[in-house]
């Protein structure tokens, strides 16, 4: 049973990083980049460094450039969480909370051999998470939908930053 489990993991985090032929040359002259797990012990939210690692690599490949979470490459992309925190929260029409608002900050960097080639600055994305009530099954649903918004959104800001500094 734990090795099906375990294969299943492989396969989605495989089937969300299709690892390609570069397309493009990142700074540096990079032709393919290994997508490096954000460290989840910053925020509550340890799927948020999965979910943003395969949605880079998804955002990274639509923009021609080899990306992986697993094996080697001549390059490092590090992701940093810097917070992860509701804002402001949305009152519906009978004074209850309806959503909320959350944000993402990170950092990135292109590294090879410990230096960097690139950094980021800070990247912020907001997601609104709709709050769903007392049933834990839609709560649970909707925290992840919010949580993949997130990553989405960062992904395709990281990549959009990184793949502009190639001519």
């Amino acid at each position: 049973m734990q090795v099906a489990r375990v294969s299943g993991a492989l396969l989605l985090v495989l089937a969300g990083c299709g690892y390609q032929t570069a397309g493009r040359t990142l700074p540096g002259g990079a032709r393919s980049v290994r997508v490096e797990l954000p460290d989840p012990s910053r925020i509550d939210e340890p799927e948020l460094a999965p979910l943003l690692a395969s949605a880079l690599c998804r955002e990274l490949a639509r923009a021609g450039v080899a990306a992986s979470t697993l094996g080697r490459a001549d390059t490092v992309l590090r992701t940093r969480i810097l917070a992860l925190a509701g804002l402001r929260p949305v009152v519906g029409p009978s004074s209850r909370v309806a959503a909320s608002d959350l944000v993402l900050r990170l950092e990135l960097s292109l590294e090879r051999a410990g230096r960097a080639l690139w950094r980021s600055g800070l990247v912020e994305v907001e997601a609104i998470w709709p709050v769903t009530g007392a049933d834990p099954l839609r709560a649970e649903a909707s925290r992840r939908a919010a949580l993949e918004r997130l990553s989405a959104e960062a992904a395709r800001r990281a990549a959009t930053l990184l793949v502009s500094l190639t001519p």
